[in-house]
């Protein structure tokens, strides 16, 4: 979860880091809200909230559900945490800048 967290800060410096170059503050908020999106989007599909009607006939359908569960929350949380420090950086450029 750390490892998460880490990545997710270094899109927010590299985000801003790209603000500092063009020198324009909107795009910190435009970026780091487009990188929480996406991020959030990714957790909700590895977690299956998004989901279709039909089941996937895969070799997932085969494991045990134990195992299967602990993976999709896994994915869903490390996904989640990617993308909490863009959130938080949006909305505080929003609000600050």
């Amino acid at each position: 979860m750390k490892k998460a967290i880490f990545i997710g800060l270094g899109i927010v410096g590299v985000i801003l880091l790209f603000a500092l170059i063009i020198q324009d503050a909107d795009v910190i908020f435009a970026l780091s809200g487009l990188a929480a999106a996406v991020s959030f989007l990714l957790a909700a599909l590895s977690s299956r909230a998004i989901e279709g009607g039909e089941k996937n006939w895969t070799e997932e359908e085969m494991e045990r559900k134990g195992r299967r569960t602990r993976r999709r929350k896994g994915k869903a949380l490390m996904f989640t945490m990617i993308g909490l420090p863009n959130f938080l950086t949006a909305v505080l450029s929003y609000l600050f800048l």
